[in-house]
C-alpha cells in the first residue's frame, strides 16, 4: 500500500512539474546545420556514384558482346599459330600484334568503372565493331599463309607482302584511334 501512495505522490508531481514548465519559441544557436549539409552531400554523392555505375553498366552492355567477340579471335589465331606448318614467323609477327590487343580489350573489360569515358564514346562503339572485322582479315590472313608451302609463298610472295602491309597499317590504326598500345 505503500507503493502504491508514492505512486499516486509521483503522479501528482508530475503534472505540477508540467505546469512550471515554459517553451521557448527562440533558434538554439548551437544547432549544427553542417551536419545535415554533410548528410545531404553525402546522400548526393552516393545517389551520384549509382548514376554513374549505371550508366557505365548500360554503356558497357553495348561493348560486352563485342569484347566477348574480339577476344574469341585472338584466341583462334593463337590455334591458328600453333597449328601452322609454314611461315611460323609470318603468323609469330601478327600474333604477338594480336596478344597485345588483346590484353588491352582484357585491361578494359577490367577496369570498366575506370574506363567509363571509353565506353560512353559512341564513336569508340563503331571503331571497335571495325576493328573486330580487321582481326577476322587477320585470322583469315594467318589461315592461308600458315598453309602455304615454301613453293606458293614463293609464287604469292608479292601478294602475301601488300597484304600484310595492309593487314599491319589498319591494324595499327585502330589501335590508335581507340588509345591502346603495344608493349
Amino acid at each position: 500500500m505503500e507503493n502504491d501512495n508514492r505512486q499516486s505522490n509521483n503522479d501528482d508531481e508530475l503534472p505540477n512539474k508540467m505546469r512550471n514548465m515554459s517553451f521557448d519559441n527562440s533558434i538554439d544557436e548551437n544547432y549544427d546545420e553542417t551536419s545535415d549539409l554533410n548528410i545531404d552531400t553525402k546522400k548526393n554523392s552516393t545517389i551520384e556514384a549509382i548514376g554513374i555505375v549505371i550508366n557505365v553498366a548500360q554503356t558497357f552492355d553495348e561493348f560486352a558482346p563485342l569484347i566477348g567477340t574480339f577476344l574469341a579471335l585472338g584466341d583462334e589465331i593463337k590455334k591458328l599459330y600453333d597449328k601452322a606448318k609454314h611461315n611460323k614467323e609470318l603468323c609469330s609477327f601478327l600474333l604477338k600484334r594480336c596478344n597485345g590487343a588483346m590484353a588491352a580489350v582484357r585491361d578494359l573489360d577490367m577496369r570498366k568503372t575506370e574506363n567509363r569515358g571509353f565506353f560512353s564514346k559512341k564513336g569508340n562503339l563503331k571503331l571497335f565493331e571495325e576493328f573486330i572485322k580487321c582481326m577476322e582479315k587477320i585470322k583469315k590472313f594467318v589461315a592461308n599463309v600458315s598453309q602455304l608451302n615454301k613453293l606458293k609463298k614463293y609464287f604469292y610472295a608479292k601478294k602475301i607482302e601488300e597484304e600484310l602491309n595492309e593487314l599491319v597499317k589498319e591494324f595499327n590504326g585502330y589501335m590508335s584511334s581507340l588509345n591502346f598500345s603495344i608493349n
